[in-house]
């Protein structure tokens, strides 16, 4: 999954953006009082599914325009750059923390993300639910579900083209789903 997604804004219901939140977990019990008091930093501790606590440390990019800091006073074994996103679209942990931007009504908040509940670009097909990550991974769904010739290796969005439910991808359903995308995604564009 993307670092930022579009999400129905909470506000105005128009297209928003959420952005993960970066985490990394404390290290030693000592260092929970430098992040506590850091004005870049949030310590929150949270209970994994085995029952224990464990504190971690999350870094809310959209509320800092997207800049890490420059910090040389981390305490011992952390470097700012354990709070960069990757390179890879997948986050480091299971939190679906971050923040929610909306560029219409200026509403930013910290948001628990439920997707595919939040997401922007989402239609319905016989009960059940398709959706895009953003406009561009959109055009490309619809590009794909109106093909005929649907090798993946020609389209940009690969991994995310692959868990197309089949129930999409049919001769019958390619017609309505193609209004449907095209619907939402020109409101947009």
């Amino acid at each position: 999954m993307p670092h930022v997604v579009a999400v129905v804004c909470p506000n105005c219901q128009s297209e928003a953006n959420f952005e993960f939140a970066e985490c990394v977990k404390i290290k030693l019990r000592a260092d929970i009082e430098y992040f506590e008091k850091s004005q870049f930093f949030e310590v929150e501790k949270i209970q994994h599914s085995g029952g224990q606590f464990h504190n971690f440390v999350f870094y809310y990019h959209k509320q800092r325009q997207n800049n890490l800091p420059e910090l040389n006073d981390l305490p011992e074994n952390y470097d700012i750059t354990d709070w960069a996103h990757s390179q890879y679209l997948y986050r480091s942990h299971g939190f679906d923390i971050g923040v929610v931007v909306c560029t219409k009504c200026q509403f930013q908040k910290k948001h628990n993300l439920k997707w595919p509940d939040d997401a922007y670009f989402k239609i319905q097909y016989k009960g059940q639910n398709l959706w895009a990550f953003d406009l561009s991974s959109g055009l490309e769904l619809l590009k794909f579900i109106q093909s005929t010739d649907r090798n993946r290796a020609n389209f940009l969005h690969r991994s995310f083209l692959m868990k197309v439910p089949a129930l999409f991808l049919s001769k019958k359903a390619r017609p309505e789903i193609g209004k449907k995308l095209t619907s939402i995604l020109e409101e947009n564009t």
